[in-house]
Formats: C-alpha cells, sequence, structure tokens
C-alpha cells in the first residue's frame, strides 16, 4: 500500500508537467537522418519512465547535461531515447535540447584549458631548454674568444721572434759581405804591390 501510494502521489505530481508538454510539443526534437543527438537541460535531474507518460514505471533519472540518442518522434510530449548507459526509455520533451548543456559547456572548456595548460608547460619547457642552450653556446662563445685572444697573443709573439730572427739573418750575411768585402779591397791593395815589389828583385837579381 505504501509504494502504491508513493507511486500515485508521483503520477499526480508529474501531471501538470505532462499536460504543459502536450500543449506544446517539442517540434524541434524530431529527430532526423543526419543528427538524432540531444542533451538534457540544466536542472538537477529527471526521471525516466518506460513509456510517454508518467504513469509508466520509473526506470531511474537522468543526470542534467547528458548525452542522449533520440529515436523516433515525440509522443504525448515524451521523448523516446537511449541514454549514455544504453538505457531506452521516455523522458519529458521539454527537458531536452539540440544544444549541449552547462555541465558539457563546462566540461568542454575544461578539457580545452587543460590543453592550453598543457601546451603552455610545453612551451615553457622548451623555452627553458632553449635558454639553457642559448647560455651553454654564450659559454662556449666566451671560451673560444679567449682562445682566440690566447692565440692572437701566441702569434705575435712568434711574429715578432720571426722578425728578429729574419733581422739576425740579414745582419749576419750583411756583416759576411762586408768582410768579404774588405778582404776583397785589402787584397786588391796588397797583392799589386806584392807582385810589384817581386818583380823588382827579380830584375835586380
Amino acid at each position: 500500500m505504501k509504494l502504491l501510494s508513493l507511486f500515485l502521489s508521483l503520477v499526480v505530481l508529474a501531471l501538470p508537467y505532462s499536460v504543459s508538454a502536450e500543449q506544446q510539443p517539442a517540434e524541434s526534437l524530431t529527430p532526423s537522418t543526419s543528427n538524432n543527438t540531444a542533451y538534457i537541460s540544466d536542472e538537477l535531474f529527471i526521471y525516466f519512465h518506460s513509456g510517454p507518460g508518467t504513469q509508466y514505471r520509473i526506470l531511474g533519472t537522468i543526470d542534467a547535461g547528458e548525452q542522449v540518442t533520440l529515436m523516433g518522434a515525440p509522443k504525448n510530449g515524451y521523448q523516446q531515447l537511449v541514454d549514455e548507459r544504453q538505457r531506452e526509455g521516455w523522458v519529458d520533451a521539454k527537458y531536452l535540447s539540440k544544444s549541449p548543456g552547462l555541465k558539457v559547456v563546462v566540461a568542454e572548456l575544461n578539457a580545452e584549458l587543460a590543453d592550453h595548460v598543457s601546451s603552455k608547460n610545453s612551451l615553457e619547457q622548451k623555452l627553458t631548454q632553449a635558454n639553457q642552450q642559448v647560455a651553454e653556446l654564450d659559454s662556449q662563445l666566451s671560451q673560444l674568444q679567449e682562445q682566440h685572444k690566447v692565440l692572437n697573443e701566441q702569434y705575435q709573439v712568434a711574429a715578432n721572434e720571426l722578425d728578429n730572427k729574419e733581422l739576425n739573418i740579414m745582419l749576419t750575411w750583411f756583416m759576411y759581405g762586408g768582410g768579404v768585402m774588405a778582404i776583397g779591397v785589402l787584397l786588391g791593395l796588397i797583392l799589386p804591390r806584392f807582385f810589384k815589389r817581386r818583380n823588382n828583385y827579380s830584375s835586380w837579381g
């Protein structure tokens, strides 16, 4: 008896909604061959019946924002559908919408936000790696510049030493040439006199 009384109470409470739905049939929810997907409107939950009316057995509830698949045309203001748990039944058509509810929209926005956050973290990680590579390249450049400076100083020292050696070689050859020239001049002056005296001695003898 208690169950029967509870069921009759639910029927009485749901009857006004049934009449309202019959007066305003949900023409926008008529299924087509291209799109038979709909969404539960932003209520807390709605009852899921085994037939097109509150007089039919309640199979359970469907949460707000849940995506459902429509089956056939509305009847008595109720729409037959299949929910996400593959349950087949009827709900009041006024609680159906072709547009996703706030629950779905918020979930999609949260998913997009998560993707953006992930992309941002990935970009920040790549930026950090790039900054590290730049710092390493700057360090290598500083080392190469220091090595170039040292090599340049060594080159200047070697060049100065080479110039000094070339100068010493030139001075040495100049001295050798001057000595040979001086010896040649001396021989040119002494030998004629020596041969002249020798000829004089020969004529006296």
